[in-house]
């Protein structure tokens, strides 16, 4: 996966042409199905949250494993036979987190463009990232 590969990625150079082809697939998915578009609310609003929890984690115990990556976990899951509805919109907290992550690196500010105020309507990490390719 394009964000799996982004995130483990340490050349800048690599980052934004990984970045700019999630950017063309997304563009390509919601000019096909334009009614996906609203997953970017949902990485916007529980992703941020689910990048604030796991930063707050870091920043108290340094010592605790990453987790698999999302295309290892979601595999296992396949594979699992489970019953795995449960994805339709958890699997949002994964990828808003895995952006904010990948922002953090290519456009710092990100944090500021996110947030809506009296001034400013806030940016989705998707919206961020279109607007960068």
């Amino acid at each position: 996966m394009l964000i799996d590969t982004a995130l483990n990625t340490t050349d800048t150079v690599a980052l934004n042409k990984i970045m700019k082809e999630w950017v063309q697939v997304r563009n390509s998915r919601y000019a096909k199905w334009p009614q996906l578009i609203g997953e970017t609310n949902l990485e916007a609003i529980e992703g941020t949250a689910k990048y604030i929890e796991l930063k707050y984690a870091k920043l108290i115990d340094h010592k605790k494993k990453q987790g698999p990556t999302f295309s290892q976990a979601l595999d296992s899951l396949l594979k699992s036979g489970q019953n795995y509805s449960f994805l339709e919109r958890s699997v949002f907290y994964s990828t808003g987190a895995a952006l904010g992550y990948i922002l953090d690196r290519l456009d710092p500010a990100w944090k500021e463009k996110i947030t809506e105020s009296p001034t400013h309507k806030g940016q989705t990490q998707y919206q961020i990232l279109k607007s960068r390719y």
